[in-house]
């Protein structure tokens, strides 16, 4: 009997918050999913201060557990949906697939 215990996560798929990373855009069932604001900001390409601050305001739906926001990429898909063109508006910013 072999007593070897397997994990079956792979560490490289974790972000540093143990949260799972996705290399490929969400699919419908994973658009609910809850994901740090670090690694929504690295997947949408924002700055995850800036997701945070609008994550305070309201303007993004997230919440915070512990000392860490979450969103999920269907909220993120209806903030930039949301965003109006004005100020510094980044156009090469768009809702994952």
């Amino acid at each position: 009997m072999n007593n070897e215990h397997t994990c079956s996560n792979d560490s490289s798929l974790l972000s540093p918050y143990n949260f799972p990373m996705s290399n490929a855009s969400p699919s419908s069932e994973d658009k609910n999913r809850l994901i740090s604001l670090p690694e929504a900001a690295e997947l949408y390409g924002f700055d995850q201060r800036y997701l945070a601050k609008l994550a305070r305001s309201g303007r993004l739906k997230a919440r915070k557990i512990g000392d860490l926001w979450v969103t999920t990429p269907l909220d993120m898909d209806i903030y930039i949906a949301s965003r109006k063109k004005r100020g510094a508006y980044r156009d090469d910013v768009h809702p994952l697939n």
